[in-house]
């Protein structure tokens, strides 16, 4: 995977998609790292660049930041109705998704903290 991404790490699909599997297999620093500054240098308006930063601030144990870092997100002016929606509804889901992992390894107060929030997200999208 590392040539690979030598060789082409201005794709923002190859670069998301190998940060992703590298923060699900709890690298949280070194190239993992890199490869998502690059990402937010490339597109930074992005939704999976900010799931991205989210996952890696859960994964290192920063919650308290990534729900300020999402909060900050949804509060930013300029974001069409319909694209709020669709914000909302994938941070919601991506939310839980981390929720249940925090779950499976026994983490309940932090599993509990991301599904109330991801709750609060539905709720404000399904009113």
């Amino acid at each position: 995977m590392l040539g690979l991404m030598a060789s082409q790490s201005h794709q923002p699909d190859l670069l998301s998609s190998c940060v992703r599997i590298m923060l699900d297999h709890g690298e949280v620093e070194g190239m993992s790292e890199q490869w998502l500054r690059t990402l937010i240098q490339l597109e930074p308006d992005e939704f999976r660049t900010l799931d991205l930063r989210i996952r890696a601030l859960i994964a290192g144990n920063q919650i308290d930041k990534a729900i300020a870092l999402l909060q900050s997100e949804l509060e930013a002016e300029g974001r069409e109705p319909d694209e709020l929606v669709d914000f909302r509804e994938s941070a919601a889901a991506s939310l839980n998704e981390l929720a249940l992992k925090f779950e499976v390894s026994g983490r309940l107060a932090h599993a509990q903290r991301l599904s109330s929030y991801a709750e609060d997200l539905y709720r404000s999208v399904y009113k």
